[in-house]
């Protein structure tokens, strides 16, 4: 099995990172962010209206910000939106029903472990909430 995991991936995960380290939005943090807005044609001055993110920006917003662009930068990798928003949810309380109104069941937040692994574990662990 082969993964790849993208440049703009790797921005935006040590852009989140940063800020729910230090609670705040780092410079290092904006620029990582901004780096893949900046790569796409954003500007500073935005007179095309695609701008880059100004310092000002407060956490929730930076968070969501950060959110929003892995969704756009990622758009066709298989589930890569749904971890970030379960992760969200846990971390920050997102409601995850903005996105996705059918995701009411907290338990199917999470997969299934499946049924070999169980058996192979001798049955010791118990399945998931849910399944």
């Amino acid at each position: 099995m082969v993964y790849h995991l993208r440049a703009a991936e790797v921005y935006l995960i040590y852009a989140e990172a940063d800020a729910r380290a230090t609670n705040s939005v780092s410079s290092d943090a904006l620029s990582a962010l901004n780096e893949i807005r900046v790569r796409a044609g954003a500007t500073t001055t935005g007179g095309d209206g695609f701008e880059t993110y100004p310092a000002t920006i407060t956490l929730p917003q930076f968070l969501e910000a950060v959110r929003i662009e892995k969704h756009i930068e990622l758009a066709i990798e298989m589930g890569e939106e749904w971890y970030d928003l379960v992760r969200y949810h846990f971390v920050d309380g997102f409601d995850i029903t903005t996105v996705k109104a059918s995701a009411t069941d907290p338990n199917k937040y999470i997969l299934p472990i499946d049924a070999i692994t169980l058996e192979v574990g001798g049955n010791i662990v118990e399945q998931n909430p849910g399944y």
